[in-house]
């Protein structure tokens, strides 16, 4: 069959959907600026944005000109939490522009959507600086009614933050000489909605009718079903059909999209409608766009449906009935057909279908009988032990029972045949049969449900005979009739045909060996528990012992159990539970498919050898709840003989463990290790260690143990044995009278011995390398293993690049570079030499005085001043030695060497006499001011290398040498879920954490008895922790109406420190650049808590509710311990570099942006390096003004019907201080002069600096008329000036006419890349709607300068023309309207051109009427005569 060379091309055009991950998501939206709205008058527009079904409003642009560019920048947050991913496949973010009116509703400019998906599988997740094409629905769905400019970034759980901000991209619109219109948007930047492109399509949707719709409404039985359909965000709904189970629409309906599709599916929801209630969701059925697209939905045909049970709770319904793979029942079905139909003016419409004989032929009344038959054996592991059971089956609209049967020990046996015949479906091919529903019944009520897949018990070839298997019941938590815990296992075998077959019972053997279990939950107060274990096998059962006092009890037994001979193997249950005085509590379960553990290889047939045990996973109400380690012999030969002896062989082992102490305590405690409880059973009490307690030191929350601790002890020598070691933290009162339980910990072994090799490894191969001459050794290089430098890290590829690694070493020396400037001589400005890798960050700054000096040291300038303001006497001092040709290497001696003198003057301080001490100090005083001259010369500003991760997860710090372990206590269970689709999350605390560090195992020497000692690990020592906080990103909104005001606030043990006074305000993305300071001891309080708040008004205005508004946004924790105390890399850094780490909330598991900071710890002993910090402060704010006049615009398009413009130019800054030039009236050629001087204030430095320029033609009875706009970029400019201090003109290229209106010589200067110009011409623009691009509309000239305050108050200019009018002069406007009492030269300058010779065409009208009104009788009187005289 030949292909379909348009479905061909169809399949190339979509992707297939995206699997999303459940979980926690979090959309951020910038809104940067919109443009070419339409309207025909000024507009107040406010742009409202939807995500995850909340809604978000901007501020409100009052008085905005629609055609205009408007500047936002405002962010928006939306967060969801999803318990299953595919939901996220028919979500979407809706961008709606509106016109805010006072009174009423507002209107809608124009509306755009995007899926979830479209924007998620972009690099980095992100959407970056896109325009998006607007339209409005209540309109013309074909015509674009402006455009929005966004950035978008959707991360989920474990996803990084891209930070948006509003992109310097700007560019000046010089280009005069093109003759193409520029593409504002540029290639790839624009985004239109689904139905604006060249090739017009449609999806052409045949709604016939619906049959065996689940009933609704209990009390009358019925249902009004209506169905919505949506693709792209255009969404259209049928009409409802009253009490109807088999509604009949016969509608066409016509939905406008694109090829290829911005979205992946059409998305069909049946809806219930309801009066005077909220309308309640029936099934959701999803078609995908590709599907559509090659046609496999062109014929009308049938679609199941699939929701909830009708009496099920509102939330479990709606999220039940939003994917069909989540329904737990039949909900009916829907008979449609779907195809793409080109169409050049795609409309979203309905329409009746009248045609009777189309509907004929499109309906499908020729239905098939079917059947289905299952074998139900039994059910085990049911609820309740002794309660009747049925099973129900249902197929589509048909269903079948069998008869209650009573469950003996968990198990209920049916051996019923259930089997459907004569069940008349609609459906022609049997892969579009409904699916097969198995309930488990108490009564009258399902309690859990199985859901087949059709394709999964078709028959087939290679099974004629069906095929037996054990499932799953599932609970339905929409009808709450059982607890999540527990789950069903049932076994049953489909076949359309088959029918029952004989099952024979043979006794067989099964043979279980449970080993150990670690880490499973407590039930008791005190944290531990009494465990034991019940085996289930089908409906035998055997019991284990009970381990007292512990969570991680070693059994090493075996369980025989003699069971029957099935065809399909049932699979092994094993319940944990915790024993008590009276009753038990249930601790989880194990389900172990026998089939799994088979192919798993934990499971062995008929062997003689014992199988190999795996861990496997305990679960309770579907969460994770321990691990068992067990292994299966299933025996069915009486030839072969299982081994009885199942226990490990094991060997001395010498154990060594350092501990630290405890941290975030209120107690004063000591640790007790449980050595009894990992010996083996049944092992001789050999070395006389049951237990192993320290001694109580320090007080406080973080107490320091500072214990080693050696013990021996036999442990598997198969590590896979190896258990876990359980420590307990105790508080001592009364002097040990009495110690309650603080909490428990279990140390991992196996993992510990892994770790001490692999370290002692690493300590040979690094020492190996540099005794071969391998690595470099130099105090800059920091030696790393070669296995830590091929594993994974987030900066190697950045260490790489820059090459900071060789050799296995990273060149620490590289972390910092400091900055060399060279001289502007035609600006007066200092520009850095070396442009550094976007890598490092710039910190400090220098001031003109230190540029200077820098710039003359390093050319060895001689006796040339330069220009400085404030001069000092240290400036009038520095310059006298400059002057003396001081080069830079004598001053760096001379500076050693009164460094070297200070230090021998606080020396003789202790031994001279007073007398003496006066004299020294006073010559300390003279090499003081020498410093300080010395000091002046050093660059205050450098760059510091940025890592993109946090410091631990770099290769500057190793893997932790010590632990750290989370103390809990008390009833340690997750609860149950409350509905299937969200789960309750808790406020996160900080747990007490217990640090212990393992140095070493030995398996060959060690001493025989216990040894608990007290020596020092680490001296206590007094440092001070330096935090140098420089920016945060992606803070999310906090307030209501705005965006947060951040500040930080850090924690280290009981002191706290915050710059709550010098808070950001309405600032995602804020630069904080400040220094704090802690000092404290180590070791001791360990956990660096850096903090995010929202500041807000009231919490100084009432300050006994600052708990009530004082919010966190997020925190981020630093264990300076680890730092200090063990990181030998880490004290090897001269120079800490720069670390990005992501902020968290306690209630979250999405990153709250990220945090760039370094932190330096130092001793305090080290005085005068704790008097010199970095200086990192960013140059203070200053106050300019920016000069800016407007001379002229010229090739201005005419826009009066009489062929003139009455010009004027509207510029601004800020939106909020707009000025504008008096009007050029009645320009006739396109040309306005003005001569206007504008002055703008200007704060910087700011993220950018940009001015509007924005042309109109004056109206009188009617809104002005938009001509064009244009913006230039000063950004780099306002830069320069703002770094130098001075003032800086703006320069162009090119110059303008010379024939202009203006008649004034042009300022020109030469520079390096040629002559440049004052008088800059700047190509005005407007937005082409039809074809997306821009039109030139004229050409606008200024000059422009950017001057600091001080200056502009001091030399002071007139605005517009006024006095004082000079820098430059602006003279009168030449080209304007001349006044006279000629009348003809007013009417010829009043009068455009059309206007001219309308009135030209009218006088000549009038004469040539006057003249034949007068000689017509004349002359018809001559022809009348002519004719009669013949």
């Amino acid at each position: 069959m030949a292909k379909d060379p348009k479905n061909e091309e169809n399949q190339t055009l979509v992707s297939e959907p995206a699997q999303f991950q459940k979980g926690e998501y979090l959309i951020h939206v910038l809104i940067q600026q919109t443009r070419g709205l339409s309207s025909d008058k000024i507009i107040d527009p406010l742009i409202c944005i939807e995500g995850f079904k909340q809604k978000k409003y901007s501020t409100q642009k009052a008085g905005a000109s629609p055609t205009c560019t408007t500047l936002w920048n405002e962010h928006f947050h939306f967060t969801q939490r999803f318990a299953e991913g595919r939901l996220l496949n028919s979500c979407q973010i809706k961008f709606t522009v509106l016109d805010h009116k006072l009174f009423g509703s507002d209107a809608i400019i124009g509306i755009y959507d995007l899926d979830f998906s479209t924007v998620y599988l972009q690099e980095n997740h992100a959407l970056l600086h896109k325009w998006v094409g607007l339209i409005n629905p209540q309109k013309d769905f074909n015509q674009i009614t402006g455009f929005i400019k966004i950035s978008i970034n959707i991360v989920g759980e474990g996803d990084k933050q891209t930070t948006l901000c509003q992109e310097n991209e700007i560019e000046v619109r010089s280009k005069i000489d093109q003759g193409k219109d520029q593409n504002i948007f540029g290639d790839g930047n624009l985004l239109l909605p689904p139905h604006i492109q060249a090739r017009g399509q449609q999806l052409k949707i045949t709604l016939l009718r619906a049959e065996k719709l689940i009933r609704m409404d209990n009390l009358l039985g019925s249902i009004d079903p209506f169905v919505i359909f949506e693709v792209g965000g255009l969404q259209i709904n049928t009409d409802k059909i009253d009490k109807n189970q088999n509604p009949v629409w016969d509608l066409m309906i016509y939905i406008p999209i694109t090829n290829p599709c911005s979205s992946e599916n059409l998305i069909i929801r049946v809806f219930d409608y309801d009066m005077g209630q909220k309308d309640e969701i029936i099934a959701t059925n999803l078609f995908k766009i590709s599907d559509i697209l090659r046609g496999q939905y062109v014929h009308p045909t049938w679609v199941n449906l699939y929701g909830a049970q009708n009496d099920a709770e509102q939330d479990q319904r709606i999220y039940l009935c939003s994917h069909p793979d989540l329904g737990t029942c039949y909900s009916g079905r829907l008979q449609l057909a779907i195809e793409v139909v080109e169409n050049p003016r795609p409309q979203l419409k309905k329409e009746k279908i009248n045609d009777k004989e189309l509907l004929t032929n499109l309906k499908l009344n020729q239905t098939l009988s079917w059947e289905c038959h299952c074998d139900a054996f039994y059910v085990i592991n049911c609820p309740k032990e002794d309660e009747d059971y049925s099973l129900k089956m249902c197929w589509g609209e048909y269903e079948v029972q069998t008869n209650k049967e009573e469950a003996r020990n968990g198990v209920c046996e049916f051996y019923k045949h259930l089997a459907i015949f004569n069940a008349k479906f609609p459906f022609l091919q049997s892969r579009d049969l409904p699916d097969v529903f198995l309930y488990l019944m108490d009564g009258d009520k399902p309690i859990c449900f199985k859901r087949f897949k059709n394709s999964d018990i078709l028959q087939s070839a290679e099974n004629q005979t069906g095929k037996h298997i054990t499932v799953n019941f599932l609970p339905d938590k929409s009808i709450k009739n059982t607890p999540l815990n527990w789950y069903h296992k049932n076994q049953a075998s489909y076949n359309p045909i088959r029918c029952l077959d004989e099952v024979i019972r043979i006794k067989k053997a099964s043979k279980s060996k449970l080993r150990k279990t670690h880490d499973i939950l407590s039930r008791d107060s005190d944290g531990l528990a009494d465990p034991m274990a019940e085996i289930l096998f089908y409906d035998l059962k055997t019991t284990t012992s009970i381990i007292n006092r512990t969570i991680s009890p070693i059994w090493n037994t075996q369980h025989v159990l003699n069971t029957y001979n099935f065809e399909k193997i049932p699979p092994i249950i094993i319940k944990f539970f915790d024993k008590d005085t009276v009753g038990r509590d249930f601790l989880g379960q194990v389900i172990i498919d026998y089939y799994d553990g088979e192919k798993a290889g934990y499971i062995l047939r008929n062997s003689d050898k014992v199988a190999d045990p795996q861990w496997i996973d305990i679960n309770i109400y579907g969460q994770n709840a321990g691990q068992v380690l067990l292994s299966v012999n299933y025996n069915d030969n009486p030839n072969v003989k299982i081994p009885q002896e199942i226990a490990p062989k094991a060997v001395k082992h010498f154990v060594k463990m350092k501990l630290l102490g405890l941290r975030a305590l209120k107690s004063y405690a000591f640790v007790k290790f449980n050595v009894e409880s990992i010996k083996q059973p049944n092992e001789k009490n050999e070395y006389q260690t049951a237990q192993i307690i320290t001694q109580p030191k320090d007080s406080g929350s973080n107490p320091n143990i500072q214990t080693i601790i050696t013990f021996e002890i036999n442990l598997p020598e198969d590590d896979a044995y190896m258990p876990r070691l359980p420590g307990s933290v105790h508080d001592y009162v009364m002097k040990g009278l009495l110690q309650p339980l603080i909490g428990q910990l279990q140390v991992n072994l196996k993992q510990q011995k892994e770790k001490t090799i692999k370290q002692i490894k690493q300590k040979i191969e690094v020492g190996q390398r540099v005794l071969s001459d391998a690595s470099i050794i130099n105090d800059n290089y920091i030696h790393i293993p070669e296995e830590e430098l091929l594993g994974p890290s987030d900066d190697k590829d950045i260490l790489t690049q820059l090459e900071m690694i060789k050799n296995n070493s990273i060149n620490v020396g590289m972390v910092i570079k400091y900055v060399q400037y060279q001289k502007n001589e035609n600006e007066g400005t200092f520009e850095e030499i070396d442009q550094f890798a976007p890598q490092y960050v710039p910190l400090g700054y220098d001031t003109q005085l230190q540029k200077a000096n820098l710039y003359m040291l390093r050319n060895n300038k001689q006796g040339k001043s330069f220009a400085c303001q404030n001069n000092t006497t240290a400036k009038a001092s520095l310059q006298l030695e400059l002057d003396k040709q001081v080069k830079r290497d004598k001053i760096i001696t001379a500076a050693n060497q009164l460094i070297k003198k200070q230090k021998f003057i606080q020396d003789s301080q202790n031994e001279q006499s007073m007398d003496t001490i006066s004299d020294i100090k006073q010559q300390e005083g003279i090499m003081q001011d020498n410093l300080q001259i010395i000091e002046s010369l050093k660059s205050k500003k450098h760059y510091r290398l940025c890592l993109p991760c946090p410091l631990e997860n770099s290769l500057f710090m190793s893997k932790n040498t010590f632990d750290n372990f989370n103390l809990h206590k008390g009833i340690n269970s997750p609860r149950e879920a409350e509905t299937m689709a969200d789960l309750i999350f808790e406020e996160l605390k900080q747990m007490p954490t217990s640090k212990l560090f393992m140095h070493e195992l030995d398996f060959s020497q060690g001493k025989s008895t216990t040894q608990t000692g007290d020596m020092e690990i680490i001296t206590k020592s007094a440092v001070t922790v330096q935090i140098y906080i420089l920016d945060c990103s992606n803070l999310p909104p906090k307030d209501f109406d705005s965006m947060s005001d951040p500040y930080i606030q850090i924690k280290l043990g009981d002191q706290v420190v915050d710059n709550q006074k010098e808070y950001k305000q309405d600032d995602c993305n804020p630069k904080f650049y400040k220094l704090f300071t802690i000092s404290t001891e180590l070791p001791g309080a360990s956990d660096l808590i850096i903090q995010v708040y929202d500041y807000d008004d009231l919490y100084c205005r009432w300050y006994y509710i600052q708990l009530f508004i004082k919010e966190l946004i997020g925190q981020t924790v630093i264990d300076i311990e680890e730092r200090y105390s063990f990181q030998q890399r880490f004290r090897q850094l001269k120079h800490v570099p720069i670390e990005t780490r992501q902020l968290y909330h306690p209630s979250s598991s999405i990153s709250q942006g990220d945090i760039r900071l370094f932190v330096e710890i130092i001793p305090s002993k080290q005085a005068s390096i704790l008097r010199n910090p970095w200086f990192i402060d960013q140059r203070p704010k200053a106050n300019f003004f920016v000069r800016l006049v407007v001379w002229e615009v010229y090739d201005v398009p005419i826009m009066d019907i009489e062929g003139t413009s009455d010009i004027y130019v509207l510029a601004y800054i800020d939106e909020k201080v707009k000025q504008t030039t008096d009007t050029h009236y009645r320009s006739q050629n396109g040309r306005g002069s003005f001569n206007w001087r504008m002055a703008f204030p200007l704060e910087l430095p700011r993220p950018e600096t940009v001015v509007s320029f924005q042309v109109f033609d004056k109206d009188i009875f009617s809104p002005d008329d938009f001509i064009a706009d244009c913006t230039y970029d000063l950004t780099k400019l306002a830069n320069k000036a703002f770094e130098n201090e001075i003032n800086l003109k703006l320069y162009g290229q090119k110059a303008p006419p010379e024939d202009g209106i203006l008649k004034q010589d042009l300022i020109r200067i030469s520079k390096k890349n040629g002559t440049q110009y004052e008088k800059v011409a700047i190509q005005t623009e407007n937005v082409q709607k039809d074809g997306y691009k821009t039109k030139k509309s004229g050409v606008l000239v200024i000059s422009l300068e950017i001057i600091p305050e001080s200056i502009h108050l001091k030399n002071q200019v007139g605005l517009g023309r006024s006095q004082p009018n000079h820098s430059p002069f602006c003279p009168e406007p030449t080209g304007r309207i001349d006044y006279s009492w000629n009348p003809i030269k007013m009417l010829k300058q009043l009068l455009g051109p059309t206007a001219q010779m309308y009135v030209l065409l009218g006088l000549f009208s009038i004469f040539g009427g006057y003249l034949g009104v007068m000689f017509l009788p004349i002359i018809s009187g001559a022809i009348i005569a002519n004719w009669i005289t013949g």
